[in-house]
C-alpha cells in the first residue's frame, strides 16, 4: 500500500527576491505533492519526500494548510491532515 503523506512543520521564511517562502516538511511528499492554503493550490516546489516548497501567498493566523496528492487531470487522490496556522509559524 502507499504510506500516507504526513505534514509535521508549516515555515515561513525570507528569501533572496523578497518574495517570502513556505517551507512544508513532513513524510511521504511525492511529485505530485501540491501546498493548498486554505483551498488555493500553491505551485510548489519537491525538494524530496519530506520537503516541499512553494512562494507563500503570506500567510496569517487561522489560515489553513493542506498537502495534497495532485493528479495529471487536477483530481485530488489524497491530502494529509489540516494545518491551522498559528502566530509562531508566520516570518517576522
Amino acid at each position: 500500500g502507499v504510506s500516507p503523506m504526513e505534514m509535521e512543520s508549516v515555515t515561513e521564511t525570507a528569501s533572496d527576491d523578497g518574495n517570502p517562502t513556505l517551507r512544508v516538511e513532513g513524510r511521504n511528499f511525492t511529485s505530485f505533492s501540491r501546498i493548498f492554503v486554505n483551498e488555493d493550490e500553491l505551485e510548489t516546489v519537491f525538494l524530496d519526500s519530506s520537503t516541499l516548497l512553494a512562494q507563500s501567498p503570506g500567510i496569517q493566523d487561522g489560515d489553513v494548510i493542506t498537502v495534497r496528492q495532485v493528479g495529471k487531470d487536477h483530481s485530488v487522490v489524497g491530502s494529509t491532515e489540516e494545518y491551522a496556522v498559528t502566530e509562531h509559524d508566520i516570518m517576522k
